[in-house]
């Protein structure tokens, strides 16, 4: 039981010295916007569904293209060896470019993610605080009954 005049003083030094840590984590929550990482994360998601979606047909397009000799698979028109080339390099550069943005939008879900990790973290933080600087009047008012 905390009824000794220095105990109560040293818990009272400790609110005091957490008051700043206090203040400093309320402005930095102030400055997160939760629901705006949100939706980014919602938007990015959207967007690597649409990439994957479009990397399929274009994989099935390159199949077909693989598969069908000296025909166009989107008009059935003769090609030639030199223009199916062309077909199979630009359906596989245009994979690549958008696995690309995936790994990217992956990486920037994975850094708002962190974000929201890092806001969970301080907002714990400060309702533990903000329960331990409520204790201050308390305390003091044990103190002043000592006295």
């Amino acid at each position: 039981m905390k009824n000794n005049k220095n105990d109560l003083v040293k818990e009272l030094e400790e609110i005091l010295n957490n008051e700043e840590e206090f203040k400093e984590i309320e402005k930095r929550i102030k400055d997160i916007d939760i629901d705006e990482y949100n939706d980014i994360i919602i938007e990015l998601k959207s967007d690597i569904k649409s990439l994957e979606n479009i990397n399929s047909s274009l994989d099935t397009s390159l199949n077909e293209i693989y598969d069908i000799e000296n025909r166009c698979p989107i008009c059935q028109s003769e090609i030639d060896d030199e223009k199916k080339e062309q077909l199979i390099s630009y359906y596989e550069d245009l994979i690549d470019e958008n696995l690309k943005k995936i790994e990217n939008d992956e990486n920037e879900i994975k850094k708002y993610n962190l974000k929201i990790k890092e806001f969970n973290d301080y907002n714990s933080r400060y309702i533990e605080l903000k329960m331990l600087i409520k204790n201050k009047f308390n305390i003091k008012k044990k103190i002043s009954n000592l006295e």
